[in-house]
């Protein structure tokens, strides 16, 4: 039985919460800050070159649909992405310039609302239940019912973030895949007309349609003016932005996306991060996201782990989507973006110490492609659906089996797979039967 309690008591008394997938310890504060009188505009001060605005194209189908009141979206180095609270959402692939299908979260339907990434996050709305995911970490959910409304004053929501309206505030929950922590936070500045979560240095940003305002992680507010200009001649509807603290608690802005009044986006030029170098924090959200879900033995969100293999997943990641041996494999739920993987590629190519020391990854047998989309029986089926569909949607095909069938075994006789669920003797024994008979 799923066991939810209350943000308000947990507000009050600083209780650990238990979710529905695992035992997770935030401590619910209320914090308050109020604005300095005296806070600095740090970035677009004379003498600091402005962020340059680019139009999309604003064609692509399916795009036009998404442009609504309700839409929720962050922008990062890589990607724009775009979610309704249908559980649809679309992506735009900066390096590539080019928009993904409309992708559909598989359990949208049981959510009175729910906002889905492509990167697996979503949030998720229930009368009297918030539950969310960052990336490919554990579902939070959270009773609600003291604190919000059925149909909440939602005011910020992107992956591992959501703020919504208080009577005496906004409350706000972050969590980073296996934990969350919720905060009230008091005194914000009037009238804001976006919220949102901060990459890092910060807990949330805020824009009033002149000024854009942070809150630290040391509770107080700073604001500055914007660091970028609106679109020539255009008047904007919306913003959203990736923003931090850096080290000396100078607010950074690295992206922002505009939507006009007219219904066109624009975002910012990536020509000057593009030079500069990729950091281990922008190659772990990759591998976060694409990677460690099937390679959590193989230490893929560690720096020893992807030097270790630097030839291998070089080679992988260089082989044509058909491939048996690609990474991500087609089996997996979603493609390598362009922006991700030339994220992946910059920081292997560049290091040069430790690497190809470690065991190479199981390689996949040579896949049947009809399998893809034939469905398994059996033992698979019962132990698949057990323990291994909520990760692994592709697990209710015989391909998923089929292609990885010796890392499968492999993972699942040395413990490490299933992750995070613990299987009988007997469950194990009938999945490596099957296992063993498939063909």
């Amino acid at each position: 039985m799923k066991l939810y309690r209350s943000l308000t008591w947990l507000l009050n008394a600083g209780f650990t919460l238990s979710s529905c997938s695992g035992s997770i310890g935030p401590k619910l504060v209320s914090v308050a800050g109020k604005p300095s009188a005296a806070m600095p505009s740090i970035i677009g001060a004379d003498g600091e070159e402005k962020l340059a605005f680019a139009a999309l194209d604003s064609s692509a189908k399916d795009l036009k649909s998404f442009l609504t009141a309700d839409m929720k979206w962050v922008i990062s180095d890589t990607s724009l992405s775009l979610s309704r609270p249908d559980g649809t959402s679309i992506v735009y692939d900066r390096a590539s310039s080019t928009w993904s299908a409309v992708e559909t979260f598989a359990d949208a339907a049981s959510y009175k609302s729910l906002y889905a990434f492509h990167d697996g996050s979503f949030t998720g709305l229930k009368p009297g239940i918030l539950s969310f995911r960052k990336g490919s970490g554990k579902i939070l959910s959270y009773d609600t019912s003291k604190l919000l409304t059925d149909t909440p004053s939602i005011l910020g929501l992107n992956p591992g973030f959501f703020a919504a309206a208080l009577s005496d505030g906004v409350m706000v929950v972050q969590g980073d895949g296996s934990k969350a922590s919720a905060i009230k936070v008091k005194d914000l500045p009037a009238t804001m007309l976006e919220i949102g979560g901060c990459v890092s240095g910060c807990t949330l940003w805020a824009y009033d349609g002149q000024m854009l305002y942070t809150f630290g992680n040391d509770s107080n507010w700073k604001k500055l003016d914007l660091p970028f200009d609106a679109p020539e001649n255009k008047k904007v509807a919306r913003y959203t932005m990736a923003v931090s603290l850096d080290a000396a608690g100078d607010i950074k802005v690295s992206g922002v996306a505009a939507l006009t009044d007219d219904g066109l986006l624009y975002v910012t030029s990536t020509s000057s991060s593009s030079t500069q170098s990729v950091t281990f924090e922008q190659v772990k959200k990759v591998t976060t996201g694409y990677c460690v879900s099937c390679h959590s033995g193989d230490a893929f969100d560690q720096e020893t782990g992807l030097k270790g293999r630097k030839s291998e997943i070089l080679k992988r990641l260089a082989l044509d989507a058909s491939s048996a041996q690609v990474m991500p494999p087609k089996t997996a739920p979603k493609a390598l973006s362009v922006g991700d993987k030339k994220i992946l590629v910059t920081w292997l190519s560049a290091q040069t110490v430790g690497v190809d020391s470690a065991p190479v990854v199981s390689t996949p047998s040579t896949p049947v492609v009809d399998n893809a989309t034939v469905a398994v029986t059996g033992g698979l089926q019962t132990q698949g659906q057990a323990y291994c569909v909520s990760c692994h949607p592709t697990a209710k095909f015989k391909a998923f089996w089929i292609d990885s069938k010796d890392d499968i075994v492999s993972r699942v006789n040395s413990g490490i797979m299933p992750k995070g669920k613990t299987m009988s003797a007997a469950d194990k024994a009938e999945l490596l039967k099957a296992l063993g008979e498939i063909k």
